[in-house]
């Protein structure tokens, strides 16, 4: 029923669809994977404060965590041991994570940042300057992917958005990806880049600059309410929100 009375509001008013700074949904057909997002423009702003981590987290307090000042053979090179791993970090039930390999540049700050326990999730913050991104690591299978900020759960906890500003330096991401997680595991299963992305309105294609996402809140269990920032100089920033609906394609 949700999915009919979205698609009669865009066929019935187009400027919902064009007029927005961002398409009506992503990725395009012709790119999409099993779920797709569907953006509804919206009045309401009752968001929280943007995502936010520890001024500062010890690695010792985590045994399952041995940094690379404890390890400089491995060159800078972090250990994690798997959540049924042994404790010797060692063999096969660890994960090796070389800041160098998950950076787009040199000389990085790589740090830990965060661990979230009830999903087995370790957040690492690489930074330089106004460069910042972000690897999450998993206990449970030892997945590595380099996110656009730190994670924002479902009520579920079955989902989780990270989102990436824009930045005056250009060098950080700007975007937003959606990961499906699970007891010991997590997956990407959409990435986009938020600052000119190209998409396809029928037989036309569309370039659009959709800004940067800022903040959100879940609504239930896949929709959320999305806060995103106008990419353009202004004396102020000015914003566009929109509830987002996770959608599956049927087979």
């Amino acid at each position: 029923m949700r999915i009919l009375a979205v698609a009669f509001l865009i066929i019935a008013s187009p400027g919902l669809a064009l007029g927005q700074d961002l398409p009506d949904s992503y990725p395009p057909p012709i790119d999409r994977g099993t779920y797709y997002l569907e953006f509804i423009q919206t009045d309401s702003i009752d968001y929280p404060d943007a995502p936010s981590l520890p001024d500062s987290v010890s690695p010792a307090d985590y045994p399952f965590l041995e940094p690379p000042s404890d390890n400089k053979k491995t060159g800078g090179v972090w250990k994690i041991a798997l959540t049924d791993g042994n404790p010797d970090l060692i063999g096969d039930d660890t994960v090796y994570v070389d800041p160098k390999a998950h950076s787009s540049t040199q000389f990085v700050s790589f740090s830990l940042a965060k661990y979230y326990p009830e999903h087995e999730l370790i957040l690492f913050e690489s930074t330089r300057n106004e460069y910042r991104r972000y690897v999450i690591v998993s206990r449970g299978n030892g997945e590595v992917a380099v996110a656009f900020g730190p994670p924002v759960f479902s009520p579920n906890g079955e989902w989780f958005i990270t989102m990436g500003k824009d930045t005056p330096s250009g060098w950080s991401p700007v975007g937003l990806q959606l990961f499906a997680a699970g007891e010991g595991w997590f997956r990407r299963v959409i990435h986009f880049r938020t600052g000119m992305t190209k998409y396809r309105y029928g037989r036309k294609a569309r370039s659009k600059n959709m800004g940067g996402p800022a903040r959100c809140q879940w609504i239930d269990e896949d929709t959320f309410q999305l806060e995103m920032t106008h990419n353009e100089l202004v004396e102020s920033d000015s914003y566009n929100h929109y509830l987002v609906h996770i959608q599956k394609e049927e087979d």
